[in-house]
C-alpha cells in the first residue's frame, strides 16, 4: 500500500481569498517526504484595521480642529453624512500616525534629550527645559496607558 502524505489542504473560502497561491512539490532528498513550497504573490493588499477613536485624542486641541476643519470644509458641504465621516476618519488616522506613531521610541528620544541636557555644562534654563522634557515623557506614558486600556 502506498500513501501520499505530502499535500496541502485548504477550504474553498481560503482559496477564494487567495486565488493566486500555488503549491510546488520538491523532490524528496534524504527523506521519504517531499518538501512543499507555497508561493504567494508579493503584492497582497493589506487590509486596513478598523478605525477606533482613541480616548486620549480628546485631550488634544488639534483633534477637534481637524474634525471641525474637515467637517466644515467647502468640499464636504455637498457630501452626505457617511462621506463626511469617512473624510474625518481619514484625516484623524493620518494625524494620529504622525503624532502618536511610536510612543516607546518617543520616550527613548526624550530620555536621550534629557541625558544630553544633563551632560551639558553652563546651560542657563536647565530646570525649565528638563521639566518640559519630563512632562512630555509623562504625557507620552499616559497616552500609551490609555491606548492599552
Amino acid at each position: 500500500m502506498k500513501e501520499r502524505l505530502d499535500r496541502v489542504l485548504c477550504s474553498m473560502d481560503w482559496r477564494l481569498v487567495f486565488p493566486e497561491v500555488e503549491v510546488f512539490s520538491l523532490p524528496a532528498v534524504g527523506s521519504d517526504h517531499n518538501p512543499l513550497i507555497i508561493q504567494t504573490p508579493t503584492t497582497y493588499k493589506r487590509h486596513n484595521k478598523p478605525f477606533h477613536f482613541e480616548a486620549h485624542w480628546n485631550d488634544e486641541v488639534e483633534c477637534r480642529e481637524i474634525i471641525s476643519k474637515v467637517w466644515n470644509s467647502h468640499f464636504a458641504a455637498h457630501l452626505v453624512f457617511i462621506a463626511k465621516v469617512q473624510k474625518v476618519i481619514t484625516a484623524l488616522s493620518k494625524w494620529s500616525c504622525k503624532k502618536f506613531s511610536n510612543g516607546h521610541a518617543r520616550v527613548m528620544a526624550l530620555k536621550q534629550q534629557l541625558q544630553d541636557l544633563t551632560n551639558q555644562q553652563n546651560f542657563t534654563n536647565y530646570r525649565e527645559v528638563a521639566s518640559t522634557i519630563r512632562e512630555e515623557i509623562k504625557k507620552t506614558w499616559q497616552m500609551e496607558e490609555q491606548y492599552w486600556q
